[in-house]
C-alpha cells in the first residue's frame, strides 16, 4: 500500500513538473519573440539615425522649418509664373458638333476678306487644314470640339499677323492633326479588311489640297499642351522678319521650331559674275583711255600746241550701287514651323494627375 502511494506521488509530481516546464517554455518563447521584435526595431532605428546623421543638411527642427518656408516660396513663385503664362491664352469653349462647321465657314470668310484688304494672296482651296469640316463632315465626338476651336482661333490670330506685316502670299497653312481615324479604322478592321485599307489610304491623302502635308501629333505634358503649325509664305525678306518679330511679341506663347528660306532669284552667282566682269571692263577701259590721253597730250606739248578736252578718253560705264544689288529685294519663300503653347490651370493639372 505504501509503495502504491509513493508511486502515485511520483506520478503527480512528474505531471506538475511537466506542466510547469511547458508553461516556462511558452513564456520563454514569447519573451524571445518580443526581444527579437524590439531588437529588430532598435536596429532599424539605429540605421535610420545613422542615415539622418549623414544627411546634408541635417534634419533638425530649424532645417525642417527652413525647407518648409522654401517650399511655400516655390509654390508662390510657381503660381505667379503660371498666372503670367495664362495671360492671353485661348481657352476652349463648349460647343455642339453641328455648330463647328458654320463657325469654321465664318472664320474662313473673315480671313478671306482680311486677306483681300491686305492684298495677300491665299492658296487655292484655303482651309487651314480643316477642309473635311468645310465639306460638311462633323467632328467624331464632342471631346474634339474644344481643341478644334482652339486650333481655329490660334490659326486666325497667326494669319492676322501675316496680314498686318505686308507679306505678299500665303502658300500653305497646316495644323496639327489630332482627330485621328484610329478608332474608326479599328471598327472597320473587325468587319471588312478591304474597307479598312481604303480608310487608311483616305487618311493618308487627307488635307492634300494644300502644299504642306499633315503634321504629326506631339506628346503633351502634364503642365502644358501645344499645337504645331506649318506656315509657308512668300514676300519681301524684311516682311518675313517683321512677321517673326510680331510672333515673338504676341500674347500667345509662340515658339518657332524651324525656318527654311529659299530665294526666287534664278542664279545669283551668274548676276554677281556679270557685275564683276562689267566693273573690270570699265576699269580696263578707263586705264587705257587715261594712258592714250596722256600720250596725246605729251605729243601736243612737244609740238608746241595746247591740249584740249577732245583728247581725253570717254568716261567709263561703271555699274551703280543700285545695279550692284543682286539679292535681298527679290521675293523670298519662308517655311515656318512653330508651336503655340497652352498652359494648364492648377485644377486641370490635379485632374490629370489623378
Amino acid at each position: 500500500m505504501n509503495l502504491r502511494k509513493d508511486k502515485l506521488g511520483l506520478i503527480i509530481g512528474a505531471a506538475v513538473i511537466a506542466v510547469v516546464a511547458i508553461v516556462l517554455a511558452a513564456v520563454l518563447i514569447k519573451v524571445w519573440q518580443g526581444y527579437s521584435t524590439v531588437k529588430s526595431d532598435l536596429d532599424g532605428k539605429k540605421a535610420r539615425l545613422t542615415q539622418l546623421q549623414r544627411r546634408d543638411p541635417y534634419p533638425s527642427r530649424e532645417n525642417v522649418e527652413r525647407i518648409a518656408e522654401n517650399a511655400n516660396l516655390m509654390e508662390q513663385r510657381f503660381e505667379a509664373l503660371m498666372g503670367d503664362l495664362l495671360q492671353g491664352q485661348i481657352e476652349p469653349k463648349p460647343m455642339e458638333r453641328a455648330e463647328f462647321p458654320p463657325l469654321l465657314e465664318r472664320s474662313v470668310r473673315r480671313l478671306r476678306s482680311a486677306a483681300e484688304e491686305a492684298k495677300v494672296t491665299l492658296p487655292a482651296g484655303f482651309s487651314m487644314g480643316f477642309d473635311r469640316y468645310l465639306k460638311g463632315e462633323l467632328p467624331q465626338n464632342t471631346n474634339e470640339i474644344s481643341r478644334l476651336i482652339v486650333q481655329l482661333q490660334e490659326a486666325e490670330k497667326v494669319l492676322g499677323l501675316v496680314f498686318s506685316v505686308g507679306l505678299g502670299e500665303i502658300v500653305s497653312f497646316n495644323r496639327e492633326l489630332f482627330e485621328g481615324t484610329a478608332s474608326a479604322t479599328a471598327e472597320i478592321d473587325a468587319s471588312d479588311p478591304r474597307a479598312a485599307r481604303r480608310a487608311r489610304r483616305a487618311a493618308r491623302t487627307e488635307d492634300a489640297a494644300e502644299a504642306s502635308g499633315p503634321v504629326a501629333l506631339k506628346k503633351q505634358s502634364e503642365l502644358y499642351s501645344s499645337e504645331h503649325f506649318v506656315l509657308e509664305v512668300r514676300g519681301r525678306e524684311e516682311a518675313i522678319w517683321r512677321f517673326l518679330n510680331e510672333m515673338a511679341r504676341n500674347d500667345m506663347k509662340i515658339v518657332v521650331t524651324s525656318i527654311q528660306l529659299s530665294s526666287d532669284q534664278p542664279d545669283i552667282k551668274r548676276a554677281v559674275e556679270a557685275i564683276k566682269q562689267a566693273s573690270k571692263t570699265a576699269a580696263d577701259l578707263a586705264a587705257r583711255g587715261a594712258m592714250s590721253g596722256q600720250s596725246q597730250r605729251t605729243g601736243m606739248f612737244q609740238q608746241g600746241r595746247v591740249p584740249t578736252l577732245a583728247g581725253t578718253a570717254a568716261p567709263a560705264i561703271v555699274p551703280s550701287a543700285e545695279e550692284r544689288v543682286v539679292a535681298g529685294r527679290e521675293p523670298v519663300t519662308a517655311k515656318i514651323e512653330f508651336d503655340i503653347y497652352r498652359f494648364k490651370t492648377q485644377t486641370s493639372t490635379q485632374e490629370t494627375a489623378e
